[in-house]
């Protein structure tokens, strides 16, 4: 299970990954990091296999109005949970190919942010480089394997671009998350 806060289970469901019963994590994470909210409560203890989409939605909108909190715009959540994705790589809680897809697919492409890319993909979030390290993944189980201008075994391989895309994840973090 994902271990995010309840402002990043808000912004996450907010970019659309899920359905309505992962409202149901969003409220437990929540209470969990001490909102107050009888509809959170309520929401809380509902059953994630047999629900009611139409009542945890309404719960849900009114444990936001009574904690007086709005959903983040899709911008606002295509940050949150970038961050949550590059500091859990830098932390080593993720594997670094792990955490940048889900940068990729929970927020790139769910937020259709390629549409705002200008220049290259991934601009317009600055995970460009990012995205370019995860397909070259892709291109090492295809069996290209002359890496950095030298034949390089799969594991070798591999472990570079895990280096690279854990020193990605450090700069955009000390660029636009630790601010």
């Amino acid at each position: 299970m994902i271990k995010m806060n309840f402002k990043e289970h808000l912004a996450n469901y907010a970019l659309g990954n899920h359905g309505y019963s992962y409202l149901i994590q969003v409220a437990i994470a929540g209470l969990l990091d001490g909102y107050e909210s009888e509809h959170l409560a309520m929401l809380a203890g509902e059953d994630e296999k047999s629900f009611n989409a139409h009542e945890l939605n309404s719960y849900f909108e009114k444990a936001l109005k009574e904690l007086n909190i709005e959903i983040p715009t899709c911008e606002q959540s295509a940050k949150t949970v970038i961050a949550y994705w590059i500091t859990q790589i830098i932390q080593v809680e993720v594997s670094p190919r792990h955490g940048v897809e889900h940068i990729i697919y929970d927020v790139h492409r769910s937020g259709n942010f390629y549409f705002k890319d200008s220049k290259c993909v991934g601009d317009f979030l600055h995970i460009g480089q990012l995205i370019g390290l995860y397909y070259t993944y892709d291109d090492l189980q295809e069996g290209y394997i002359d890496f950095k201008y030298r034949k390089a075994s799969e594991k070798e391989a591999i472990e570079i671009l895990d280096e690279e895309v854990f020193s990605e994840a450090q700069k955009y973090y000390e660029t636009y998350i630790k601010k």
